[in-house]
Order: structure tokens, then sequence, then C-alpha cells
């Protein structure tokens, strides 16, 4: 990044500016997992249950949910692909972020949530998918002028 001639001054290198939120996010994930992993491991040796855990340990529960885990998985592959392909038709403007961000959320939220479960919250994710992205797109690329996918 070139330097600038004046303290107050700042200069935006759009060919990595657009890394910035991903470290964040990753960050903030590795963060997060760092916590629930020493904080389980702590209840696990106040409990002495360790190796009890380990012995018969499964990465999945029985009977765990297919749709909800190769659907979310499936869905983000889509939405990171769709991000950047959208995003090329308007370049360093965040829109690819914006406009794929509002149907992803909405997806995520219908297989998170379950069809049984949707009517009766269908109003508020809704709400929550159009205004989390907008509000997210107006934070970050309009007041900070942060580059979105």
């Amino acid at each position: 990044m070139p330097e600038s001639s004046d303290f107050l001054s700042i200069i935006i290198d759009f060919d990595t500016s657009h890394l910035f939120f991903p470290k964040i996010m990753i960050g903030v994930i590795i963060l997060l997992l760092l916590i629930i992993g020493i904080k389980e491991l702590v209840t696990r040796l106040r409990n002495g249950s360790l190796k009890r855990d380990l012995k018969g340990f499964r990465f999945f529960e029985k009977n765990y949910n297919k749709i909800k885990l190769y659907g979310s998985i499936i869905s983000v592959a889509v939405y990171f692909f769709l991000m950047d392909f959208v995003g090329g038709f308007f370049p360093n403007q965040g829109l690819g972020f914006l406009f794929t961000s509002i149907p992803f959320i909405f997806v995520m939220s219908f297989l998170l949530v379950g069809k049984d479960n949707f009517k009766k919250h269908r109003i508020s994710i809704l709400i929550s998918s159009v205004v989390t992205p907008l509000f997210s797109w107006i934070l970050f690329a309009k007041m900070f002028y942060i580059t979105l996918p």
C-alpha cells in the first residue's frame, strides 16, 4: 500500500481491500471455535467424562438431519460462487454481496427453521433476509468504503 502524504488522508488499494472483511470473519470464527472448545474441555474435565466421551466418539449424532447439513453446505458453496459471479457485473460496488445475501439468508433460515415452523416465522425470516444484508452493505460499502464482493 502506498504511503500517504498527510496523516489524515487514506489511500485505498482496491486490488486488496476486498480481503479485509473475510479476514475479520475468519478471525471471529476461529476465536469463537477456541472459546467453545476450551469451554467444552473444561466442562468435561470437571465432570470426569473426557475419557468416556472419547471412547464412543461420533462426529455426527445418530439420525442427524442430512437435509440441513448437506443443504447448508451446498447453499454456502452456491452463495460464494454466485456472489463472485454477480459481483463481476457490478465491480467494487458490493452489489454481488447484497443481491446474493438476501436469498442466501432466506434459504438458510428456511433450512434451519424447517418446513413445519416456517409458516410461523416467515415474516421475521423475510424481514431479516432483507434488512441484515442491506444494513451490512450500507455500513461497510457506503459508510466505511470497504469493498464487498
